[in-house]
């Protein structure tokens, strides 16, 4: 009967303290946040890196803002003013975006061989583009948008964005620049189509 009675407290026991670690290890696993996803490790060498992604892709806006600004002065067929329009535009509000988040971001100015380069081919597109004649002014400019956009965005979307580290100043290049870029490419390119094909039926007087 003793021992009954024994085997009954030590069952009882056993279950409250059965019942009290299974509450402390709901305690805890509340408690306790579940982890997220880790989050790559950004430091002085990433940084370095988005300085210079910024500053390829500012120098190339800063190259065709310049370059649409003489087409403002000078172009004629109305179709190549609102390109210049568009380019002036898109390349100003990028500018704009990417000069507060890197100064959000604390990134210092970086420069790069191709940075350097763009800035370097910058006054002589600056020079064609103002001594050319009005008559052969629009397909210059035309031709020139065509190639400095496609040198430009194939830098971004094949090596520049590849490598930025900061989620912000990836997504801004991927919601704003590429497309501005892409989508004014495409004009000029079916602009220089046109203005080819309207030459050609001027030569021979169709």
């Amino acid at each position: 009967m003793a021992l009954t009675s024994m085997h009954k407290a030590c069952c009882g026991a056993f279950a409250l303290a059965t019942a009290a670690l299974c509450s402390c290890a709901q305690h805890e696993e509340a408690a306790t946040p579940a982890a997220g996803p880790v989050q790559p490790r950004i430091g002085p060498e990433e940084n370095a890196v988005d300085s210079r992604v910024a500053g390829v892709l500012a120098e190339g806006c800063q190259k065709l803002t310049s370059e649409a600004s003489v087409a403002l002065r000078r172009a004629q067929n109305p179709e190549v003013i609102r390109l210049a329009e568009s380019i002036y535009l898109d390349c100003s509000s990028y500018l704009m975006n990417q000069r507060a988040l890197v100064e959000t971001l604390g990134l210092r100015p970086g420069e790069s061989a191709v940075q350097s380069r763009i800035q370097a081919s910058a006054p002589a597109g600056i020079s064609e583009l103002s001594s050319q004649a009005l008559s052969d002014f629009d397909r210059t400019f035309v031709e020139r948008m065509v190639a400095d956009q496609n040198e430009i965005l194939g830098l971004a979307e094949g090596t520049l964005l590849p490598t930025t580290n900061h989620s912000e100043l990836k997504a801004l290049i991927e919601v704003q620049f590429n497309p501005n870029m892409r989508r004014n490419l495409a004009t000029a390119r079916q602009l220089q189509t046109d203005l080819r094909e309207q030459e050609r039926r001027n030569r021979s007087g169709v």
